[in-house]
């Protein structure tokens, strides 16, 4: 009976050393599963942005290269429509004299073609009849001038110079020796110019919730165009041996925060990028998080079940043995040996 005993209690203790293994062998197996994809998950992220940025800097180089030609395009397109509407209106008047008892006429057509101004001028550049209030300066514009008698004559400008930027439009009526010009508001037209600029690169590519483009001068490091206006004109904090290469990454501290600089060199331009990698890990931080969670329910689960593993082996050498003749003495045993599994 002894010996039947220490072997029960042998084996007792075997499985209580084979669960401890299998519970620190699991724990072990998962943290260096959570360590390696700590690891390829960041390197996995760092390698998405980085794509990510090369294919903006390959859009930014495309829209530098067409930037001039289609801020040109634009301001065409835009007088040739305001040269039409004018043609069009033109329509409306077909007696000149009666603009001087009734400039009503002007006003129908300032609505209709939402104008600042209306004027007919004569052949002599003399004003015949306008919209604009009595002490308001009227004149032809000087584009025009010289062709007041022209026939079949229309055409446009754009005066950006002007202290109030406008576009005038002109066409020869059909009443000969008078032209119709028609003035315009050019805001629409300067917020389109401005948008296809060097200055507002970086405002059309932007990056992830926090990150930054930047269009700097390679020989004065100054900021010509940034994500961030206010930036536009100062000159970069960065050092300029940072930029030596034409293609590369780093990492810097700008502003108390760690960011990744992405950068390629273009003509005369540095264009760079940059990304807080609070930024670039936000994803990876609350899928690294889960992966927690679930290994602790894992090993708790584990844990449990390897628990009463041991109680009910502990249950099934007790009833191995038999009944004793003091049944009190042997419950106790029997719980003192599942409280010291339970450990």
């Amino acid at each position: 009976m002894l010996e039947k005993n220490l072997e029960a209690a042998r084996d007792r203790k075997m499985l209580r050393r084979a669960h401890k293994f299998v519970f620190f062998t699991m724990a072990a197996v998962y943290a260096v599963i959570y360590v390696i994809s700590v690891y390829a998950v960041s390197v996995l992220d760092r390698n998405n942005v980085v794509r990510e940025i090369d294919t903006s800097v390959n859009a930014i180089i495309t829209y530098l290269e067409q930037g001039a030609e289609t801020g040109e395009r634009i301001q065409k397109e835009f007088l040739d429509e305001y040269r039409t509407k004018t043609r069009v209106a033109s329509v409306m008047i077909p007696d000149v004299s009666a603009l001087e008892e009734n400039e009503s006429v002007l006003e129908e057509i300032r609505v209709a073609v939402d104008a600042d101004e209306v004027s007919v001028f004569s052949h002599a550049g003399d004003i015949v009849a306008s919209t604009a209030t009595y002490d308001s300066s009227v004149a032809i514009d000087a584009r025009f001038q010289e062709h007041l008698s022209e026939k079949n004559y229309s055409d446009a400008v754009f005066r950006e110079e002007a202290q109030q930027p406008y576009v005038a439009a002109a066409v020869q009526l059909s009443d000969e020796g008078y032209l119709l010009q028609i003035t315009y508001d050019a805001q629409s037209l300067i917020s389109l110019v401005e948008n296809a600029s060097v200055a507002s690169v970086a405002k059309n590519f932007p990056l992830y919730s926090e990150g930054k483009t930047a269009l700097i001068d390679a020989e004065t490091l100054t900021y010509l165009s940034h994500t961030d206006q206010n930036k536009i004109g100062v000159e970069c904090s960065i050092d300029a041996e940072q930029f030596r290469r034409n293609k590369s990454k780093f990492d810097t501290v700008l502003s108390g925060d760690t960011v990744m600089v992405r950068y390629h060199k273009y003509e005369d331009y540095i264009i760079a990028a940059f990304v807080s990698y609070d930024d670039i890990f936000d994803t990876c931080y609350a899928v690294l998080g889960w992966m927690l969670v679930v290994g602790a329910v894992i090993l708790t689960a584990a844990a449990l079940a390897m628990r009463m593993s041991a109680i009910r082996a502990l249950r099934k050498y007790e009833l191995a043995d038999g009944p004793g003749q003091n049944d009190s003495e042997n419950t106790k045993d029997l719980s003192e040996k599942i409280e010291r599994a339970a450990l």
